[in-house]
Formats: C-alpha cells, structure tokens, sequence
C-alpha cells in the first residue's frame, strides 16, 4: 500500500492534487525492480508503473483537491522525524568507540576543566 499524490483538476493550481491509497494489486498498478540505495536499506525503494489505474472514491486521502495542503502540513514533521533519527544514530555511534576507549587523555579534554590552567586563563 502507498499514498500517490495525483492531479484530479485540469485547472493548474495548488488545489488540482489529491492524495490516493494504491494497494498492491490494484489493476494497471506494478512495481519494477528494487533499486540499490545508501541508508536505509530495510525500506524498499522501486520503481512504480502506472498504466490507466483506476482507484476507488473511498481511496481518496482527505478531500479531493487538498493533497498539497496535506502535504505540506505533515512532511515537515516527517522530515524533522528523520533528522531525529540521524541525530540519534550518531551519537550512538559517537558514545560506543568512546565507551570502549576509555577516559579521554588531558590533551582533548577542554582546557578550562583542566586543572593546571589557571582560572584566569580561561578561553571565551
């Protein structure tokens, strides 16, 4: 099943697009071959063929000619959630060689924390 953003309006505009639910096996509608990515490969990215697909009314997502304005409420979410998962993804990735390591040797620890330099002497 996917959501296909489609143009249900001959009149050019922002409101000539609705959003659909295709499910597999829905005549005229086939996926090609998987395409090789970077990233997230348990996510499957293809090519997506249709040919005079008919969908259903009840298939329409939300109201027929409000798909771009979905759109643009929900993918900034979206996109923040993928930001969230990059950051998290990297800094599991930071704490795991540094957990195994050990402490951090004096000559990268920041230098105000260090003892020897002198308060005064402090970096802004």
């Amino acid at each position: 099943m996917l959501v296909v953003v489609a143009r249900t309006a001959e009149r050019p505009g922002f409101d000539a697009f609705s959003l659909f639910v295709v499910e597999a096996g829905t005549p005229g509608f086939s996926t090609g071959k998987g395409l090789d990515k970077l990233g997230q490969r348990a996510e499957n990215v293809s090519e997506l063929f249709f040919d005079d697909v008919v969908v259903p009314g009840e298939n329409v997502l939300g109201e027929v000619g409000a798909g771009l304005t979905n759109l643009k409420q929900r993918l900034p979410r979206e996109r923040l959630s993928i930001g969230y998962y990059g950051l998290a993804a990297s800094e599991v990735g930071h704490r795991t060689p540094t957990a195994s390591a050990g402490p951090m040797p004096a000559a990268f620890r920041r230098l105000r924390l260090h003892p020897r330099v002198p308060h005064r002497a402090r970096l802004r």
